[in-house]
């Protein structure tokens, strides 16, 4: 987020007043290179209903040259996706950002800020996950930077609601653990916060109040007190009739990371391996290959939660030097070294230059090249 000076239009002139407007945006330049842009936002409603979402923005779909700039109106679905719980709204063509000038200069035309409004728009009871996604202009608007006006300086967005009439007196008959329940790697149990949804007396749908319900954990690996990954299964238990339950699952899926930080050679039951050691999380043996040129070495696999252990059997290699190279899902492994090539190297990798072992007559040994552990035979 920014701050910076708010104008408006008075009688045709550019004027400042005297507030400031601070401001999330700058989301087109992430859209630009393929990443995602967006904002996402939480609401809690106690019960299902409608409302109204306004949004108070900053245009970017500026054009023109020197001397006679204007903001061109602009139509949010062409450059904005709308999402509640994961579920697309449809934004009608008629939802647009205004546009202004024309004006001398482009400054500071980027600081004239407009209400527009999601009419309609369906909130769950419960926790709802709110996404603005920002994408590429659908209708191929470029500005005068030659930039996609994907992207919006959001200064407040305000949600107007109508609410469900409940019963004066009413039994909660149901529970439903709400969608917008997220596991993350490696988060704390005892940060884990459901949002759960009762079906009352008369069928209406309603936000459970925290205190009202215990949660439990029935299934999934929560050794040293954080979540893994694999899969659990959650189940919340009305307090006052704990007969009255739900019970949901999720997969807790590791971010992918993986890094090299060892290799050596080693002679174990009469085989001679070149190894390759190092942090992983996220990966499968079929995603890599460990190759030189084009020669590829096959290896045997062994993975932790978050170590790896490759094991290449180099027992009937030829004579000569082989340079560790890898890819990592098809694409080149890089990990901070001066080539993009592949290569195994740096950022940590240790190895130690000259550590051989001898197989009938034969000696494979790390040799240090170009900061590579490469194996040499001999």
């Amino acid at each position: 987020k920014k701050t910076e000076t708010e104008y408006v239009i008075i009688d045709g002139v550019i004027t400042e007043t005297t507030n400031d407007v601070t401001f999330a945006g700058n989301f087109s330049k992430t859209v630009t290179n393929g990443n995602e842009g967006s904002l996402t936002l939480y609401i809690d409603s106690i019960a299902g209903t409608i409302g109204n979402i306004t949004m108070r923005c900053g245009n970017s779909y500026l054009v023109g040259a020197s001397g006679n700039y204007s903001m061109q109106p602009l139509q949010i679905n062409t450059i904005l996706d709308l999402t509640i719980n994961g579920r697309k709204v449809e934004i009608p063509d008629s939802v647009v950002l205004k546009g202004c000038g024309p004006w001398e200069s482009y400054a500071p035309l980027y600081g004239i800020y407009y209400e527009f409004t999601f009419e309609g728009v369906q909130l769950d009871a419960g926790r709802n996950e709110v996404k603005f996604s920002f994408k590429k202009s659908t209708a191929g608007a470029i500005n005068c930077w030659g930039e996609t006006p994907s992207t919006m300086n959001i200064d407040y967005v305000h949600f107007d609601t109508l609410g469900a009439a409940l019963p004066e007196n009413y039994e909660i008959e149901s529970l439903e653990i709400s969608d917008s329940l997220n596991i993350a790697y490696k988060q704390n149990i005892n940060t884990l916060s459901v949002s759960v949804v009762g079906t009352v007396t008369g069928g209406v749908k309603m936000g459970i109040d925290a205190d009202l319900y215990d949660v439990n954990i029935v299934s999934g690996n929560t050794e040293g007190g954080y979540f893994h990954a694999g899969k659990y299964t959650i189940e919340v238990s009305l307090k006052s009739d704990p007969s009255v339950k739900a019970t949901k699952e999720y997969t807790v899926t590791a971010p992918k990371s993986f890094v090299v930080l060892n290799c050596y050679v080693e002679l174990v039951d009469g085989k001679v391996y070149y190894v390759f050691a190092g942090t992983s999380t996220g990966y499968e043996a079929e995603d890599f290959v460990i190759f030189d040129g084009a020669k590829e070495l096959k290896f045997t696999a062994s993975f932790t939660e978050e170590t790896f252990v490759f094991k290449c059997d180099v027992t009937d290699m030829a004579a000569g030097t082989f340079y560790p190279h890898m890819t990592v899902e098809g694409a080149k492994y890089y990990n901070g070294g001066a080539n993009t090539n592949g290569d195994i190297r740096d950022m940590g990798l240790t190895f130690t230059d000259g550590q051989s072992v001898t197989l009938n007559g034969k000696t494979y040994t790390i040799k240090k090249e170009y900061s590579m552990p490469t194996l040499v035979v001999q």
